[in-house]
């Protein structure tokens, strides 16, 4: 019987990454299939969402030969030294870090991810399996459908005139975009909220009451804080990241070229004018959003998705 066993690094803190490697256990475990995240640290487990998912240390797990060890594409070099023989999947999450646990060693790149143990690629978005696909024609890749969780993230037409925004990237482009829009003195009431340093129901909250989001994705594999403000109805202005691409569409969401600072000032005082004029109209973007977000990006399309690329490898 195989048992299934994901790295994960030991970091406490919001990163959608982690979450959906513990999202990925959880989800063999609900349908029968014995899996475990491993930590480096005995004893480790994140806590800044609320889980029960089965957790090991490295030291501690017994891999058998018919197991299966999921690495997330920044631990990729890990290949060559854990348990040689075993089969492996790369979860690459994020296209953009596939060569940096390498050192700009090209030939290991090449190694690593045509090595006999590497039996599957797993990517997050389009954009990513396109640039896989590309890179590694021969290799057997899959796309994994990430969830968002509509009990955590829905509509509330309750909106406040709030504009939310997450500071871990793009910190300095929302600093120079608050200088224009302080300059412009066009806020009409609304009121900047940063997300930081709450935990993932406090998150979630915050985004079911905020008016809009601003998206600084740079180099995302998929970007789920956008695609999450958009479950909850805000108003999403800013960059897709590459990965978010797929979801930006057109008439939910207001697309800024990377760093184009002054037109997505621009943008966000015509959805302020917007909502002061008419703000039936933007709710009813917000809505449309949300539907779209839930129907095409649900915990079951993520659950199908995962069965999907597991199944055929998992030996009962």
């Amino acid at each position: 019987m195989t048992n299934v066993y994901v790295l994960c690094p030991d970091e406490d803190m919001p990163i959608g990454g982690v979450l959906k490697l513990y999202d990925f256990v959880d989800t063999l475990n609900c349908n029968h299939i014995n899996s475990f995240i491993i930590h480096e640290k005995p004893r480790f487990s994140v806590t800044w969402f609320k889980n029960d998912t089965k957790v090991k240390d490295i030291n501690s797990v017994n891999i058998q030969k018919d197991d299966l060890v999921i690495l997330p594409e920044i631990w990729a070099d890990k290949v060559l030294i854990l348990w040689p023989g075993i089969r492996k999947i790369i979860y690459n999450q994020d296209s953009f870090n596939t060569f940096f646990p390498f050192s700009d060693n090209l030939q290991l790149v090449k190694t690593i991810y045509h090595h006999p143990d590497v039996v599957q690629v797993m990517v997050v978005s389009e954009y990513d399996l396109e640039v896989m696909s590309w890179l590694f024609p021969d290799k057997h890749i899959k796309r994994i459908i990430h969830g968002i969780n509509e009990k955590l993230f829905y509509f509330c037409p309750q909106k406040k005139k709030q504009i939310a925004f997450m500071p871990r990237k793009g910190r300095q482009d929302f600093q120079f975009l608050d200088y224009l829009l302080a300059l412009k003195n066009s806020m009409d009431g609304f009121t900047v909220s940063i997300i930081e340093k709450m935990s993932f129901e406090e998150s979630a909250k915050m985004l079911r009451e905020s008016a809009i989001f601003l998206s600084f994705s740079h180099k995302e594999g998929f970007g789920l804080p956008p695609a999450e403000a958009m479950a909850c109805g805000c108003i999403v202005i800013g960059y897709h990241g590459q990965g978010g691409k797929e979801y930006f569409k057109k008439n939910l969401t207001f697309n800024i070229e990377q760093s184009d600072l002054y037109n997505y000032a621009k943008q966000v005082c015509n959805v302020i004018e917007q909502f002061r004029i008419n703000p039936s109209s933007t709710l009813q973007i917000g809505r449309q959003a949300s539907e779209y977000i839930l129907k095409n990006y649900s915990c079951v399309h993520q659950e199908n998705s995962i069965l999907l690329a597991i199944n055929h490898l998992i030996k009962k």
